[in-house]
């Protein structure tokens, strides 16, 4: 798989700050982010959060969104994040240009 940008910042095409995103591929316009309990506990940070997706989608940007529940399953993890990353224009290891 490609090789992410960790803590990218991610801007519109104004220059306008959306978001910082744990693990951003800028050519796919994806980013991960790993949600823990206090992203679903904290009612202002889930507000933000929701706001957050809100603009990213506006902009053409993707949220792959996990929890450690999903850490237990490594193999099924990166198998999800490969095929939306395809889904987005990643051609894979064989098609990929470096």
């Amino acid at each position: 798989m490609p090789e992410p940008e960790c803590n990218g910042d991610i801007y519109d095409p104004q220059g306008v700050f959306l978001a910082r995103g744990d693990l951003v591929y800028r050519d796919y316009r994806s980013l991960l982010e790993y949600q823990g309990d206090y992203h679903r506990t904290d009612r202002g940070q889930w507000r933000r959060d929701i706001r957050r997706l809100g603009r990213l989608e506006d902009n053409d940007w993707h949220m792959h969104q996990f929890t450690d529940d999903d850490l237990a399953a490594p193999v099924e993890l990166v198998s999800r994040i490969e095929r939306r990353l395809r889904a987005r224009g990643w051609l894979g290891v064989r098609g990929q240009v470096s």
